[in-house]
């Protein structure tokens, strides 16, 4: 059914069902403004009267029938991966593109280019010729012979290059370390501080950067202070897991200055408890963005408080969650392919504008604004306790 609604005394519409709570929901339709549909004949009445439609104390509105079941905490039989899809999309169109405004995609741009610093990745790889590795033996049994004598060259040029240069080139390593902790430190506050920014924006339908910025500011230097221990904890065991490969895999190897069969034993399990740890971060990561930063802001919480509710809400649905974050890489996969069509549509000019910061995350704005709304309508189906919206 499509809707009509009157705002600064001009006749908008049509908007779906699904739109019209999406405009309540960002404050935009207020108790007061008139709605009219065809079933209502000439008669255009009050959003409040509106059955479907209720006013909170701030005059915002929230659709709690027709586009979405809203369940009890402890009724969770309705909560869906799919039936967000279409409720998050619809408020992405019309926050974006009723009216399509220049202006709010570049400032809301930038709130979503601060929550995406340092969260890029890149990619590497070692290039090395097979005659480099190791050799044949006369049996035919692969020795690291090759390996372990390059080491050990490369090492006697490092140590009388460094007899020569070593202050200087400490020093200046020191300095680089240095440097790179200081901007990641930097790039990890921003990011805490627009996540924030990012998600009272879209809920409020509109792009201002100043104010968020000043009221939110616990909320992000919480965040940070809690992401800053997490790292912590995942640098010192990301160095225990290579560690360990040293007298699982490559001590033996080294004794025996060829590849022995132990090693595949320690190289499964170092490969497996890599996989282990990284499923884990995946998950935590996942759950810290999409839901705890959005606990933060509906209960003005520290991220440790936060956590504590989160987890009430996971242990009795632990395997939903799962599934959220498998869906979510589909999700992910999907947006990818897209990105991916404009990219080779455009015959790569749009994957060179994309990549430039700032410019790249006003493009992608459909995409970041579109998964934003998704958590937060995934966590609104347990209950009206886990509904976010816009704060006053």
């Amino acid at each position: 059914m499509e809707w009509f609604y009157v705002k600064d005394g001009a006749s908008c519409g049509p908007v779906s069902q699904t739109e019209l709570a999406a405009l309540a929901k960002a404050g935009t339709l207020k108790a007061d403004d008139l709605v009219w549909n065809s079933s209502m004949g000439e008669e255009w009445v009050r959003a409040a009267t509106v059955e479907g439609l209720s006013g909170t104390a701030s005059d915002r509105l929230s659709l709690v029938s027709s586009t979405r079941n809203v369940h009890d905490a402890r009724d969770t039989d309705g909560v869906k991966l799919v039936d967000p899809v279409k409720d998050a999309w619809a408020r992405m169109v019309l926050i974006l593109f009723r009216p399509f405004e220049i202006g709010k995609w570049f400032a809301l741009g930038f709130s979503a280019w601060l929550a995406s610093l340092g969260g890029g990745g890149g990619s590497g790889s070692f290039n090395g010729s097979p005659g480099n590795m190791g050799r044949n033996s006369s049996n035919g049994t692969v020795t690291v012979d090759g390996m372990l004598t390059g080491i050990e060259e490369t090492w006697a040029q490092a140590n009388e290059t460094l007899q020569g240069w070593g202050a200087l080139i400490v020093g200046v390593i020191v300095a680089i370390v240095l440097v790179g902790v200081v901007l990641g430190l930097v790039f990890l506050w921003l990011q805490s501080r627009g996540q924030f920014m990012l998600l009272d924006n879209v809920l409020k339908n509109r792009g201002d950067v100043s104010e968020p910025w000043r009221v939110l500011k616990e909320h992000g230097n919480s965040l940070f202070r809690w992401s800053l221990v997490y790292g912590i904890i995942c640098l010192l065991i990301t160095l225990g897991l290579l560690a360990l490969s040293w007298p699982l895999v490559l001590k033996p190897c080294v004794e025996a200055r060829a590849f022995v069969t132990p090693a595949v034993g320690g190289i499964v399990t170092v490969v497996l408890l890599f996989a282990i740890y990284g499923i884990i971060t995946f998950y935590i990561g996942r759950f810290l963005k999409d839901f705890i930063v959005p606990l933060m802001y509906k209960y003005d919480m520290t991220a440790g408080e936060a956590w504590g509710k989160f987890l009430g809400l996971y242990r009795a649905n632990s395997g939903r969650f799962v599934l959220y974050g498998l869906f979510f890489l589909v999700l992910q996969l999907c947006a990818g392919m897209a990105v991916m069509a404009l990219v080779l549509v455009t015959c790569f000019v749009g994957g060179v504008v994309m990549a430039i910061p700032y410019l790249g995350a006003v493009i992608l704005l459909p995409i970041t604004v579109f998964f934003r709304f998704y958590s937060v309508e995934y966590l609104a189906q347990y209950g009206r306790e886990f509904e976010v919206g816009p704060q006053d």
